[in-house]
């Protein structure tokens, strides 16, 4: 039986929204994540912790950095605590 045009378009239609709330979900825990790593860099700064030592603890204790990949600058811990991208 072939399918009609409305089923086709609804089915896409669920299936949009299942990967929304999916990509909602995710989301809701990478900020949360990214908030942890905000804290904890602040933590490190108000003891006294240099860019540069902050990004080196981070990479000896492997924590990714946003794109998965890579490994953490001093300049890309200060854009962050700037509030800069």
């Amino acid at each position: 039986m072939p399918w009609k045009v409305s089923q086709l378009v609804n089915e896409r239609m669920k299936l949009m929204m299942r990967l929304l709330q999916a990509y909602r979900r995710c989301r809701v825990v990478d900020h949360k994540k990214e908030l942890e790593l905000i804290n904890r860099m602040r933590a490190l700064r108000d003891q006294g912790f240099s860019y540069w030592k902050i990004a080196d603890v981070f990479n000896s204790m492997k924590i990714p950095t946003k794109a998965r990949r890579g490994k953490w600058h001093a300049r890309t811990i200060q854009k962050i605590m700037d509030g800069k991208k």
